[in-house]
């Protein structure tokens, strides 16, 4: 009776808590939200009127065969012209309506308002692998994993595998809202053997594989996030990255000198096969789009210094072949690929192996099959993007870009990352706006813009106004599941085509995506205090007309 009554004394105060620190905060975040949007109103969000006469995401037919799905993903890959009138201007998205909140429970709300909150404490998260190992030891891992399993894993996580994230699934499309799958697996190989890792990663292809068929079974044109960690043993990526960016250093410091690159002079850099084949691409002059292609070692060793062992070309020939599989199949059922970035110290391989997937599956006429992942918190990120957007036009494939602001900025070294948050911010939004010109000049261009900005998606929106039609599948809009659901369901409301970001999977497969989606709430209290103000005065809402 004693520890019965304590409970519900702990569960009081707690609650209370909450609730008194969302009241205080609600009415200062709503006010600064207000100012934000309306600020922006001028230039903001103004949907076509045009939009699809179905709803955007609609649940496929499980006996449809792959050859059909193949033929329809590759007959409606769309230039973005739009043939229509001028847009009705008039109606806007509220990104401070509280009543589209409506679908959530009110253990949700609470359950949510929980997570958020103690993401606001930075001792928490940063010590949030020590606190976890403490607990495990203490309660044990099956109470821990039960604690987490009702908390954060439930607020940011779908499920637990591809059958468990069903009622997500169809709870989203039910708002015109997509998936996103991630069968949120990765691994820094720090504790593994050779032989274990590499038994994993060939593990892990056909749980991608059933995840992209799961896509393809639930919605028309899904999308399966990946992450190449998953698939390649990290130390290998690490190892290949240093290979490419010493390589690349050198041939920007024979750029710089201006002098024409004869065979000789390339065979400095790179092996005497490259050499000949970078010299006739570009005529024995260095060119900036074309040598990066050659970095780097598909086929055989093209770096002269520093050079790949034999063993370590052969596991990258593996990697190659998983990452050629899963992209197969994506293809096969009319699935984007969405290949996820990574810390820059394994980013150079990872867009090397992008590239080459690219060139593969990206068929011109047809939507892109994989898509690369560019962290603009990072300062090469428009250098990067640019140089993509060349080689796909010189090369003649279709190009797929999802633009995130990064994820893993706790982890890189300062250099490598823009000054400030405003830099990062103009970052992203030049390249939505560059990517979006090149769409619409030159088409074989998709963009997802994955933000949790609304700056961002009404700077967005506002150029595809009288060019582009929001159902068309040239731009899409992505946030994380448990985070914005205050601008996934006003834009979606709209037409737009939205998804949330799905990561499933085992408790401890998925532990460091969770630390790091703690980590991003922390950086970005503003962002959570909003959602906690707009959670609460829809609980007032409901509360009001019962």
């Amino acid at each position: 009776m004693l520890a019965h009554k304590a409970t519900r004394t702990v569960c009081h105060c707690t609650s209370r808590y909450i609730t008194s620190h969302i009241t205080m905060s609600s009415r200062f975040a709503c006010a600064a939200t207000r100012a934000t949007i309306g600020a922006s109103r001028s230039t903001a969000i103004r949907p076509s009127r045009y939009l699809r006469s179905r709803p955007l995401h609609t649940m496929a037919s499980s006996t449809r065969s792959a050859t059909a799905a193949t033929t329809q993903s590759l007959s409606t890959f769309q230039r973005p012209f739009a043939s229509i009138e001028h847009p009705n201007h008039d109606d806007t998205p509220n990104f401070i309506d509280a009543s589209l909140l409506a679908h959530r429970s009110t253990g949700e709300w609470l359950r949510a308002a929980v997570c958020l909150q103690l993401c606001q404490f930075p001792f928490l998260v940063r010590n949030a692998e020590v606190l976890l190992h403490v607990s495990r030891t203490i309660l044990g891992r099956r109470v821990t994993n039960e604690v987490l399993r009702r908390t954060f894993f439930g607020h940011f996580c779908a499920g637990e595998d591809e059958h468990s994230i069903q009622p997500v699934l169809r709870r989203l499309q039910q708002h015109s809202i997509g998936g996103i799958l991630d069968y949120a697996v990765e691994s820094d190989g720090s504790t593994q053997s050779l032989p274990e890792i590499e038994r994993q990663c060939d593990e892990r292809v056909p749980d991608f594989q059933k995840c992209v068929r799961a896509a393809a079974n639930n919605q028309d044109g899904g999308y399966v996030a990946v992450k190449m960690t998953a698939l390649a043993n990290p130390q290998l990526l690490a190892r290949v990255s240093t290979a490419i960016v010493e390589s690349r250093r050198r041939f920007d410091a024979m750029s710089n000198d201006g002098r024409d690159v004869t065979g000789d002079g390339l065979k400095q850099i790179i092996s005497q096969d490259a050499a000949d084949s970078v010299q006739r691409s570009v005529d024995g002059k260095l060119d900036p789009v074309a040598c990066p292609s050659m970095t780097g070692s598909h086929h055989s060793s093209q770096l002269a210094e520093p050079q790949l062992s034999s063993a370590e070309m052969e596991l990258l020939q593996t990697v190659l072949k998983r990452a050629g599989e899963v992209a197969d199949t994506a293809r096969q059922n009319g699935v984007r690929l969405l290949i996820d970035a990574e810390q820059s110290k394994y980013q150079p391989a990872i867009d090397h192996i992008v590239m080459l997937l690219q060139r593969q599956h990206n068929a011109a006429g047809a939507f892109p099959v994989v898509y690369n992942t560019y962290q603009c918190y990072l300062k090469d990120a428009t250098h990067r993007i640019q140089q993509d957007v060349e080689r796909a036009k010189r090369e003649g494939y279709s190009f797929g870009a999802k633009l995130v602001r990064g994820a893993y900025m706790e982890t890189e070294p300062a250099e490598l990352i823009h000054d400030s948050i405003q830099d990062t911010h103009d970052c992203y939004n030049h390249n939505v706006r560059y990517l979006l010109q090149e769409g619409i000049e030159h088409g074989q261009i998709e963009i997802m813009c994955a933000t949790h900005n609304a700056e961002s998606i009404a700077l967005a929106v506002d150029a595809m106004q009288d060019s582009v039609d929001p159902s068309n599948s040239f731009i899409s809009f992505a946030q994380l599941y448990g985070m914005s659901d205050t601008l996934s369901y006003p834009l979606a409301s709209r037409g737009y085509r939205v998804y949330k970001y799905l990561p499933y999977g085992q408790i401890d497969e998925v532990m460091p995506y969770l630390i790091r989606r703690a980590q991003e709430n922390s950086s970005i209290a503003g962002g959570s205090q909003h959602e906690l103000s707009m959670m609460w005065n829809a609980w007032k809402r409901r509360m009001w007309l019962q």
